[in-house]
């Protein structure tokens, strides 16, 4: 199941614009501090911060549509 879930999660990451995927998918999958995030892409760890933020909440969004029963239209 876990193997699932990771696989689930890595599709929704993929999914995201590539510099919220890079941050989030370096963080949440590969456990690496935002400290070396920001020295490996040569950005501040402000922006590491602000991206994983942001990307953290496009993936909460999709998530939630992806988890969301149909309507019946």
């Amino acid at each position: 199941m876990e193997a699932d879930l990771r696989q689930f999660v890595e599709t929704l990451i993929d999914l995201l614009d590539p510099l919220y995927a890079e941050v989030v998918r370096r963080a949440e999958l590969l456990d690496q501090p935002p400290a070396k995030i920001a020295h490996e892409m040569g950005v501040s760890e402000r922006t590491v911060a602000s991206r994983l933020g942001a990307g953290r909440r496009a993936l909460l969004y999709l998530v939630m549509l992806t988890l969301q029963p149909p309507s019946d239209a």
